[in-house]
């Protein structure tokens, strides 16, 4: 995620009594809303498959959607109440036994779009923007990626379903001597990851 900056806007909340009803609320708004992933339900399996039909499979243990507060933590026993957020996250635990369970992690929420932590005093900006991040427990880069909704779509097909709000995410790390070989993911904006690519020349695309 990008490093996020202080502007000359931005206010400061340290009073620990702050009424909480008063609160900052950064909301998701139309647009945002028609980034949500669509809902995923408790125990609901995503299978990959490749071409010579290896799986790969994903268990949901985690869908949630709704206002959560952010808190500066001051003390063991002490902390400031900072403002509200929307947001989703979507948790996925893989089954494969070479892989042990290591998750599939997207994050959808509204925050400040400047902030700084300083001696336990957060500054943040009133305005507001939509961050987007994945965790993929196989990607031959920083686990955690941004996904950018400032680049082109493209329409992908997949055992005849057209997916076509899709973004493909690149790795420029091209070393095939590291366990983490995943090196391009194909994202859906409602549903997700739905096909990665690996350096051993695999082609994982979502299916039954």
């Amino acid at each position: 995620m990008k490093t996020l900056k202080i502007i000359s806007n931005m206010f400061h909340l340290s009073n620990y009594d702050y009424d909480a009803a008063l609160l900052p609320y950064h909301r998701f708004n139309a647009y945002d809303y028609e980034k949500l992933l669509n809902p995923f339900d408790i125990g609901q399996e995503i299978i990959f498959k490749n071409q010579t039909h290896e799986k790969i499979v994903f268990r949901v243990t985690k869908s949630t959607l709704g206002k959560k507060m952010h808190r500066t933590i001051v003390s063991d026993k002490c902390w400031i109440k900072n403002f509200y957020f929307d947001e989703q996250q979507i948790e996925m635990e893989c089954l494969h036994p070479q892989f042990g369970k290591q998750k599939l992690v997207y994050m959808l929420k509204k925050f400040p779009s400047l902030l700084q932590l300083s001696h336990h005093k957060l500054k943040f900006s009133k305005e507001s923007q939509l961050i987007s991040t994945l965790h993929f427990p196989f990607w031959n880069n920083a686990d955690t990626l941004i996904v950018d909704y400032s680049k082109n779509v493209s329409t992908l097909i997949i055992d005849s379903v057209f997916y076509t709000h899709v973004r493909v995410l690149e790795s420029n790390n091209t070393n095939i001597y590291i366990n983490k070989n995943v090196h391009k993911i194909y994202f859906d904006e409602q549903k997700g990851i739905i096909g990665f690519d690996d350096l051993d020349g695999n082609v994982w695309r979502v299916g039954n």
